[in-house]
């Protein structure tokens, strides 16, 4: 990689710029494979010697090198806006929600071939520097990603009309000339080829269709390849992300806000060890922070999603009730929501049947881990969440959720229906060890914001993905307070890398001389540690996409943090272990 960034490298020229733009653009909305297929197809397009093609390795190193430069700009939430212009296509996943007799069935998002967004993408350009008029692109919900490319990067007068030839989008007066036309294919129109090809006559010099691979990459419901998503403005993310589903929630907003509200009296509880609640359910809790419980939390969830702000008041009220009685209206809030859901979830619990949409109360609680999850993160003010985000955090949730009552029940015997929320859907022991909660914590926050699944790794400290960089806020100092309140436990996210010595790496770790050293005695029990900061020094060790540190000789029982300087983008590290540089 070199001292000096491939940002910095490409934008020293016209062909570089060209070629940063795009890559950030298509790493904002496709994984970094998919993203790097497309540039390599773009550079076939123009039948270069082998000997200089570049490998696609060698793509996709430089598509995560671009990858965060447009993180903080508006063109993540345009291409997501374009993309979700599709009449039919309202869902990022396929027909886990629906089966082939449901209305619902086909409604994922497509995602075209990458030769034939590398086609499109030259189409655009050549209508940028003069060589083509105009040009219809014709293709499934992932035509709006061009459409973005072409308004944002090329500042082309465009439209986006459906399958119906109805117009949906317009930068441009009626009667002026439009350069790039977007028409939404709709995949179960077989009438479609035939109608677009005689109105493409009439319209453009040129015209693209972007062949969908959704259908054959389907058949493995956990191809990450087939994902497709752009970012969502906080105002209204849930209703982006969740539309009607969201909007029904909204209706109920006196069973709502009960919900919403009774669930942050329930989180102070837990925090505080009330009476009532058992030690299982503390182990599980790690959101020791105001915005974690009680009328913190409800500000918190008013803060980041400014959409419940109509239910402010009601939500604080709820909030403001006994133990008891939060927990027995938490339950009747979710259930009077479920009477109102028209998922097979709700309906018939025991059949094992795809759901037909999103479940009302599946959907409450995932609204309330987001908010838990927040509750503990700093982010760039100008950084958004990715619509993917939302979706896989309630797929992760409802999947967690056992379908048969008896299950149900014993896990809900001690804390309820709540006990959802807040602790993981799985027995395993392993679950309560304090480091795989802050692995689930990291997890939750990068997850909101890149492509990233799990991070796979409980001693993971700081973790770049997609161009953006995720650190435990320790790392940038060891003050116990800053601006936002308690410091050392937060997250902190922005679009960045991690670097030592001018090579990048995925992940900072912590690094145990013995790994076997634990801390052990009776459940409850708090130890007494001496902390020593005399004369520390940070030890680091490489590998190839990890950097692993810790406090020269000492062990687990005594070990420190040391702190590392947070960066700007224009200065690079010298002598220090790592840097987190920042994106500007």
């Amino acid at each position: 990689m070199g001292p000096e960034s491939i940002p910095h490298m490409l934008e020293k020229s016209v062909e570089g710029l060209a070629l940063l733009g795009l890559s950030a653009a298509l790493s904002e909305v496709y994984v970094e494979e998919v993203a790097a297929e497309v540039l390599h197809e773009l550079l076939l397009h123009l039948k270069p010697p082998h000997e200089l093609t570049p490998s696609l390795p060698s793509w996709s190193k430089i598509v995560k090198g671009c990858a965060g430069t447009l993180a903080k700009t508006k063109f993540g939430i345009m291409a997501e806006m374009f993309m979700s212009f599709h009449p039919s296509e309202t869902s990022l996943f396929p027909t886990r929600k629906a089966d082939e007799h449901d209305e619902n069935h086909d409604k994922w998002r497509s995602r075209s071939h990458a030769k034939d967004i590398a086609k499109a993408l030259l189409t655009l350009g050549e209508i940028s520097c003069g060589k083509l008029q105009s040009v219809t692109i014709i293709g499934g919900g992932d035509s709006g990603f061009l459409a973005a490319v072409a308004e944002w990067l090329f500042d082309m007068k465009i439209v986006i009309v459906g399958n119906d030839g109805k117009k949906l989008y317009g930068n441009s007066a009626p009667g002026s000339t439009v350069q790039a036309r977007f028409e939404f294919r709709d995949r179960m129109d077989e009438s479609h080829c035939q109608y677009t090809e005689i109105e493409a006559f009439q319209y453009p010099t040129k015209t693209v269709h972007l062949r969908d691979v959704s259908d054959i990459l389907y058949a493995n419901d956990s191809n990450e390849e087939m994902k497709v998503s752009g970012r969502l403005p906080w105002s209204r993310c849930l209703s982006s992300a969740y539309g009607y589903a969201f909007q029904t929630l909204m209706d109920h907003k006196e069973n709502f806000s009960r919900v919403l509200g009774c669930a942050g009296r329930i989180f102070r509880a837990v925090a505080t060890a009330e009476q009532g609640i058992s030690l299982r359910s503390r182990m599980y809790w790690t959101y020791y922070m105001d915005a974690g419980s009680g009328s913190g939390f409800v500000q918190n969830l008013m803060f980041w999603f400014p959409e419940l702000r109509s239910i402010e008041l009601m939500t604080q009220k709820a909030a403001a009730c006994k133990l008891a009685d939060a927990r027995a209206n938490y339950e009747a809030g979710l259930c009077n929501l479920a009477t109102s859901c028209t998922c097979r979830y709700c309906d018939c619990p025991q059949a094992e049947q795809p759901r037909t949409g999103y479940c009302l109360v599946a959907l409450a609680e995932t609204i309330l881990k987001a908010a838990l999850i927040l509750s503990n993160v700093t982010v760039d003010p100008n950084l958004y969440p990715t619509r993917l985000g939302f979706d896989r955090l309630y797929e992760s949730h409802i999947d967690e959720k056992p379908h048969d009552k008896d299950t149900r029940e014993e896990r809900e015997k001690d804390l309820g229906p709540i006990v959802w929320v807040i602790e993981p859907g799985s027995e395993d022991p392993i679950l309560h060890g304090i480091d795989h909660r802050m692995r689930l914590m990291m997890d939750g926050a990068l997850g909101l914001f890149t492509f990233l699944r799990e991070v796979n790794n409980s001693i993971t400290c700081a973790l770049a993905s997609g161009g953006i960089c995720a650190y435990w806020k320790v790392l940038g100092g060891l003050s116990m307070y800053d601006d936002h309140g308690f410091a050392l436990g937060r997250i902190h996210i922005v679009p960045g890398r991690i670097e030592s010595n001018g090579v990048a790496f995925d992940r900072v770790e912590d690094w145990y001389d013995n790994s076997s050293l634990e801390f052990s005695g009776e459940l409850g029990q708090i130890f007494d540690l001496e902390m020593e900061f005399e004369d520390c020094a940070l030890r680091m060790e490489q590998s190839f996409k990890t950097l692993r540190g810790h406090m020269g000789g000492l062990g687990v029982r005594n070990g420190i943090v040391a702190a590392v300087k947070v960066e700007p983008l224009e200065q690079h590290p010298t002598l220090k272990p790592f840097t987190i540089i920042e994106t500007k």
